[in-house]
């Protein structure tokens, strides 16, 4: 664990590399342990090819080989909270580096990751290389 003004931080861990995007979600790469953590980083290097609406997500879990949780994404009106599994859908059909962060809160003591395509077309995504890192930093 290193530490960056001030604030614990883990030094980036390799996910995978290589992997072929499909039409259904599938792993991204191990199950990480994350007790304790505020937040998950994912560095992701994508070759697009000619796939459409590249989805990934995130899925808490208790035990590293145990069920696995959504994440939802809560809207409120104005008697009712609704609940709906979360994945992040890449606006730009482009080939892409970037870097998500997922909230943890410190609740969720292992995470996996899954990707897939909304459309797969001839020549499907290639996700070239997948880094995580977590935040231990106390943002209250």
């Amino acid at each position: 664990m290193s530490t960056v003004s001030g604030h614990p931080k883990s030094s980036p861990k390799h996910l995978m590399s290589n992997q072929t995007v499909t039409g259904a979600w599938a792993d991204m790469g191990a199950v990480i342990e994350s007790k304790g953590a505020n937040s998950v980083g994912i560095w992701i290097d994508l070759d697009i090819n000619d796939a459409k609406d590249f989805r990934i997500r995130a899925l808490g879990k208790m035990t590293k080989d145990g069920d696995e949780y959504v994440f939802p994404i809560r809207s409120i009106s104005a008697t009712v909270v609704k609940i709906e599994a979360e994945y992040l859908e890449f606006a730009t059909d482009a080939d892409q580096k970037v870097v998500l962060e997922v909230d943890l809160s410190q609740l969720v003591p292992f995470v996996r990751f899954e990707i897939m395509a909304g459309t797969v077309g001839a020549s499907p995504a290639i996700v070239l290389q997948c880094d995580t890192s977590l935040s231990m930093e106390n943002r209250n």
